[in-house]
């Protein structure tokens, strides 16, 4: 309606706002009844009102939320809510959100009338005419976002993890960083039913919104029902099922580290690799220190094994190290250097950058012990 007033009205619309609590970092993939995603469909609708298709699609207030104005993953336990961050602002990207505002600096206070909210970057307490504030890990995530460069490579997966993701970008200086993270949706069933609930029919819609708001669906989860049982339509029953079978993902998931293989080869020069991690061991107050610093030849194969603990991340740094000096025209001659060879040391050329993630994924028929690894490629020509 808005987008139809502004075009019949000839009236500018310079943005389209929304605010988007969840705790679903796929909210923003959320499908619509016309089988599309939000943001593709509002696009559609300005070109078919012949306004600007690139009209900035902005989430103006977000965060994570369950539905409770004080939420221990968002101070105690706030790890949960930090990898969350990280986790939906990579799908927004992929869902085409232009601009987002992460909402909010400080926890919310109104002594007045009893209101409060634990939604900030840090910490905001009064008690007894005191006030408390300190940085919880959410301030890190974004001190990791300020590390991504400008050039972002999408992996090309061969199966999908639903938990497990990685980010490789690189900046103007030709440093590098890459991004793992491992948040796990604690609302994963619930989430996916309500991303999904409007590919169905009317009637279908009303089985599985009758199920969602009685007692049923808890039961269904922990099997005290089972969805065979169920006088629902057939369609109900299948999206039952695969919800049912995420749910059994993340109980199996909450307790596992999952495995990302990382593999880095063809980068000219070497670099000074600088790894940070942000897991459950600090969640308020916390430093941002690397946790490891080496230098590797990444013209040579460089292989690691991130082992990636429930709703933890690792960010690797790799900074490119200053060309060594050119020897001396003494010691070329000493060394009986050849005019090709000095040109081999100044000429510079183009390099392959292949970086392979192996996630590890634990299907039904395998044990805890046991691993199929999914392969990531990202390549890029650089020098």
């Amino acid at each position: 309606e808005l987008i139809r007033f502004c075009s019949q009205n000839k009236l500018p619309l310079d943005f389209i706002s929304w605010h988007a609590y969840s705790s679903d970092p796929k909210a923003e993939k959320e499908k619509t009844p016309y089988g599309h995603i939000a943001s593709y469909l509002i696009r559609e609708w300005l070109s078919y009102f012949q306004m600007d298709k690139n009209t900035p699609l902005v989430i103006d207030e977000w965060n994570y939320d369950k539905g409770s104005n004080v939420l221990e993953e968002r101070r105690e336990k706030s790890h949960i809510s930090a990898t969350y961050i990280f986790s939906r602002l990579k799908n927004m990207q992929e869902a085409g959100i232009d601009y987002q505002v992460f909402f909010s600096l400080e926890d919310f206070y109104n002594m007045q009338k009893g209101v409060i909210r634990n939604v900030g970057v840090f910490l905001y307490e009064q008690q007894d005419n005191e006030e408390k504030a300190a940085p919880k890990l959410i301030y890190n995530i974004f001190k990791v976002l300020k590390n991504l460069g400008s050039q972002v490579y999408t992996p090309a997966v061969k199966k999908e993890s639903e938990f497990v993701g990685i980010i490789f970008t690189r900046n103007s200086d030709n440093n590098y960083t890459i991004v793992a993270y491992n948040y796990i949706d604690p609302e994963v069933m619930r989430n996916y039913l309500s991303r999904n609930v409007s590919t169905l029919n009317e009637q279908e819609r009303n089985s599985l919104v009758g199920i969602i708001k009685s007692d049923r669906l808890p039961k269904i989860s922990s099997k005290e029902i089972a969805i065979s049982s169920l006088e629902v339509e057939s369609k109900v029953k299948v999206m039952l099922n695969t919800a049912l079978e995420l749910h059994e993902r993340y109980q199996k998931f909450i307790t596992a580290n999952r495995d990302v293989k990382i593999s880095i080869k063809n980068l000219k020069g070497k670099f000074k690799y600088l790894k940070y991690v942000l897991d459950s061991s600090c969640s308020l107050d916390c430093g941002f220190t690397f946790n490891e610093e080496k230098e590797i030849d990444a013209g040579q194969l460089y292989e690691e094994v991130l082992s990636l603990k429930p709703y933890s991340l690792n960010m690797i740094v790799l900074e490119k190290k200053p060309a060594e000096p050119l020897v001396s025209a003494v010691s070329l001659a000493e060394n009986q250097t050849s005019e090709a060879g000095i040109k081999n040391i100044t000429t510079t050329e183009l390099a392959n950058i292949s970086v392979e993630a192996n996630q590890t994924v634990l299907p039904e028929n395998i044990t805890a012990g046991a691993a199929v690894n999914n392969t990531v490629n990202l390549t890029n020509q650089t020098q």
